[in-house]
């Protein structure tokens, strides 16, 4: 029997056979269970699908037809591939490609006519980028987009020329967006020539260069720089370059030697793409490694300039060319060891004497030429109270400017300081009378010009004469304010070499009331040494902090070390070895030759050897005592004077200021005068110098706070600003050990003996800045426990329930202090001592006090002092102690003027 379930089923045939049971059976249970089977509906299409034929619309056999509608009105998913031999259009909406990687016509060649050639879309976590996709890309990965080909941009409705403009992002290094221009004219908008620039007979290659990196903007025509490309060179980085209309470049090595044409320096090699193409910058910022260029080697230092060298073609240096003939031309800044900034200054030839005739020579004169002046050869200029450049006279006499060495046109060159030439107008035998056999010199300011001649009370020595020669050593001492001068026979018994001087020193006696007169001004007994003297601490006698007592102090950072005096220092650009030193030493008892008395006198070495490329202009190093509120004294004439000695067998100069810093700080307004130099002259004997100054008013415009601003009188081993301010000269380095002590600053225009000073009383002065709870002779730290009980009276408190202590100074400082710090008797740092239980308070855990209370530790690292007020602080004790115990303690309190210095 057939299974009647199964659509390839046949049902047999009856045959005469069968008997009628058989027909009954297959009638039942085939032929009407099958019809049964059967279930007939009317046939309509669906969305998307049509049907045709089948009975009512007259299909044949009864069978009907099914097919894809032209229009799909719903979703798809296709789970497989699906394959279109033919185009697929979109007429509206968009396509979305949720996951994966979609290859749209991956043929590189297509057949012509056809589709464009293909590209790979969509997000790509593949393998790597040079093994995994080789067909043109257009790939999100990470959040970027990113392509294998060339972009080219549409604008104006015109598709760009690839060959005439390029833009390329990130070529084989990665790491820049370039835009490149092959054509002679450059392309703007809807092509529009803006500029035509040849190079040759075409314009090719890079135009600009953005770097990644850093944002660095590289323009390599016009605006800062030029790139040249197709023309052999020998060009190297670094490298400075002057114009050439000769050289197929257009461009040579510039060098600051053979006259001022060669050092017409126009820019800086800044690039060098090969032996046919390099780019110079004539103005902006350079990056490389400018060892090869550097006199001498090295690498730029940050605020320094550099000169356009003398001595190689197109190299640079960091000593400022000073051989006549040469040129100054400053061309680049220091940014950092490896970034310049190209600057083209203005060049100066250089017209002054230099020791070694060449070279290899210091500069030994500095000059300045007046135009518009008819003064003679040989007579010394003063400025008058106007500005106005007149003859040395008697009236102007504390202004001298210098001597009249050359006419020239329009006016006269004028010697500042150092030596005359052998060339100069100006010679000995004819311009200075009574200088047969004379060795020094003086200004005469009744005739207006310099003498050989024995005079009183109008001459100041101003030169030497250089060895058996034509030629002198001008140093311009200047002529003392309300003072005489002595005569030449005085002066010949100071010991003083005929080398500058421009401090005054003073032979200060022991009795009498006008004593000394060996110098150039009076001493006299009495008014000074203590408390007339406005320095604090004048004789190094106190050292609170301890610093450079019983050995060296080798930092080199800035610091106080005796009360009231710092070192401070600016080397903003300097680079080089540093020996810096600071010690107190002590005077053998009975010594006589400083007076006062003194027990102390301070050392100090400023020893540094700077870098060729090493020194900037304004560096200093100064050792300087401070005074309160810049206006004390405003207008006043004062009298500064202390005893100096240098290292046997080492000369030079030491400067000597007084600066007055209105708003307390170093960024703020400051008032500076130079009041000298002070010669070092190769002994250790003490000599007493001196020096006259009237502390200045308020600047206009300016605003001051008594209670922040301060005045400093400073001595400097080390100056760089130049002897005129501006040049930029080292005008005093003296790298030795120099010795300093009674320092005393006088109201008037005496300089008096100093006296021995009252040490309670110089201490007391001394605490109102900063003060601490141990004797003079104990520093910060010291240990001055005798078994378990200070051996001096360090500050005790009873303890109540609370941690908290108010504890009053005995003397008020001058503000509240910056900082207070506590130390143990024992002589560790934020400890207390208790007393009551003999041991430091980190040590009391256990221990029983009164009434039989346990002590506790805990917390100790927060016990603290601090201070919101001049009178006292407040101390926190958080564990230690019990109720009624006694607790003691050294501390240190700082109000001092901290301004540039890191205490």
């Amino acid at each position: 029997m057939a299974d009647i379930r199964k659509n390839n089923e046949s049902i047999s045939e009856v045959s005469l056979g069968d008997t009628i049971n058989d027909w009954r059976n297959k009638t039942n249970d085939e032929i009407i269970a099958k019809l049964n089977l059967l279930k007939v509906y009317d046939i309509s299409a669906g969305i998307g699908l049509d049907a045709t034929g089948g009975f009512a619309d007259g299909g044949t056999g009864g069978t009907f037809e099914m097919q894809i509608s032209d229009t799909i009105a719903k979703s798809i998913t296709i789970d497989g591939n699906l394959t279109v031999n033919g185009n697929v259009s979109f007429s509206d909406g968009e396509v979305s490609f949720p996951s994966g990687i979609v290859n749209v016509n991956g043929d590189n060649t297509p057949v012509a006519g056809e589709a464009t050639g293909g590209i790979v879309v969509g997000s790509y976590t593949g393998p790597d980028w040079n093994s995994g996709t080789t067909h043109p890309f257009l790939l999100n990965y990470n959040g970027y987009w990113m392509t294998n080909q060339d972009l080219r941009l549409i604008g104006g409705g015109t598709l760009a020329n690839a060959s005439i403009q390029k833009i390329f992002l990130g070529e084989s290094n990665g790491k820049t967006l370039t835009f490149r221009q092959t054509s002679t004219s450059l392309i703007v908008g809807n092509g529009h020539t803006y500029d035509e620039i040849v190079n040759g007979t075409t314009l090719s290659g890079d135009i600009m260069q953005i770097r990644s990196s850093d944002g660095r903007v590289n323009i390599h025509r016009g605006v800062n720089k030029r790139r040249v490309s197709g023309v052999s060179h020998d060009f190297s980085f670094g490298q400075v370059v002057r114009a050439s209309g000769t050289d197929a470049t257009g461009f040579t090595l510039a060098v600051a030697s053979g006259g001022a044409t060669l050092a017409e320096a126009v820019g800086m090699i800044s690039r060098v793409n090969g032996n046919s193409e390099f780019d110079v910058t004539f103005h902006g910022e350079v990056e490389g490694t400018f060892s090869g260029v550097i006199d001498g080697g090295g690498t730029l230092s940050t605020g320094c300039p550099f000169f356009l060298s003398p001595l190689a073609k197109g190299k640079i240096t960091g000593t400022e060319p000073f051989t006549d003939g040469h040129v100054s031309k400053p061309v680049l800044i220091g940014l950092s060891s490896d970034r310049g900034l190209f600057v083209n200054y203005r060049g100066q030839e250089v017209n002054t004497y230099a020791s070694a005739g060449s070279g290899g020579g210091t500069a030994d004169s500095i000059r300045v030429t007046l135009s518009g002046t008819s003064f003679n050869i040989g007579e010394l200029v003063s400025v008058s109270d106007t500005g106005t450049y007149e003859k040395l006279s008697d009236s102007n006499k504390s202004k001298m400017f210098g001597l009249v060495v050359n006419d020239v046109s329009g006016g006269q060159e004028v010697l500042l300081y150092g030596a005359s030439r052998a060339s100069d107008g100006f010679s000995v035998s004819s311009h200075i009378p009574q200088s047969n056999g004379q060795e020094l010199f003086f200004a005469d300011a009744v005739a207006g010009i310099m003498t050989g001649r024995n005079l009183t009370g109008t001459i100041s020595p101003t030169a030497v004469r250089r060895g058996t020669s034509d030629t002198i050593f001008f140093f311009n001492t200047r002529f003392g304010s309300s003072y005489t001068t002595s005569s030449l026979d005085a002066l010949t018994t100071t010991g003083r070499s005929d080398i500058a001087y421009t401090s005054s020193i003073v032979a200060g006696g022991s009795s009498g009331g006008s004593v000394g007169g060996g110098g150039y001004v009076a001493s006299s007994v009495g008014g000074g040494g203590g408390q007339g003297n406005v320095i604090i601490n004048g004789g190094f006698d106190i050292w609170q902090r301890g610093i450079g007592v019983g050995s060296a102090h080798t930092g080199t950072g800035d610091t106080f070390f005796a009360d009231r005096w710092a070192r401070v220092s600016q080397f903003t650009g300097t680079t080089g070895s540093f020996d810096f030193s600071i010690q107190r030493q002590s005077f053998a008892n009975g010594q006589r030759t400083v007076l006062g008395t003194p027990r102390y006198y301070t050392d100090v070495k400023a020893g540094f050897t700077a870098s060729a490329t090493g020194k900037t202009y304004g560096d200093y190093l100064a050792y300087e005592n401070r005074i309160e509120d810049a206006n004390s004294y405003a207008g006043q004439p004062m009298a500064l004077s202390f005893y100096l000695h240098g290292t046997s067998g080492a000369t030079g100069f030491c400067a000597v200021e007084y600066k007055q810093y209105w708003n307390g700080t170093e960024s703020g307004t400051i008032s500076t005068q130079k009041l000298g130099l002070v010669y070092v002259d190769g002994t250790d004997d003490w000599t007493r110098h001196a020096f006259f100054v009237s502390p200045k008013t308020l600047p206009s415009g300016a605003t001051t706070d008594p209670d922040t601003s301060f005045a400093a009188v400073s001595i400097l081993p080390y100056r760089y600003n130049g002897l005129t301010g501006s040049t930029g000269a080292a005008d005093v380095q003296y790298n030795e050990t120099i010795s300093i002590t009674k320092v005393q600053l006088e109201l008037g225009t005496t300089v008096t003996d100093p006296l021995q000073v009252d040490l309670n009383e110089e201490y007391n002065r001394a605490k109102r800045y900063y003060q601490t709870s141990y004797t003079i002779d104990e520093y910060n730290g010291a240990n001055t426990l005798i078994g378990t009980t200070p051996k001096n009276g360090s500050p005790d408190i009873v303890m109540s329930l609370g941690g908290n202590v108010r504890y009053r100074f005995p003397i008020e400082m001058r503000t509240s202090p910056t900082s207070v710090t506590l130390y143990s008797p024992s002589g560790v740092q934020k400890m207390m001592f208790n007393l009551s239980a003999g041991r430091d308070l980190n040590r009391t855990a256990g221990t029983v006090g009164y009434n039989s209370q346990t002590r506790s530790v805990s917390g100790l690292s927060n016990l603290s002092g601090s201070s919101n007020s001049p009178y006292g602080m407040n101390i926190y004790i958080p564990s230690g102690f019990v109720p009624l115990d006694r607790l003691t303690f050294h501390y240190a309190a700082d109000a001092e003027f901290n301004a540039g210095v890191n205490d």
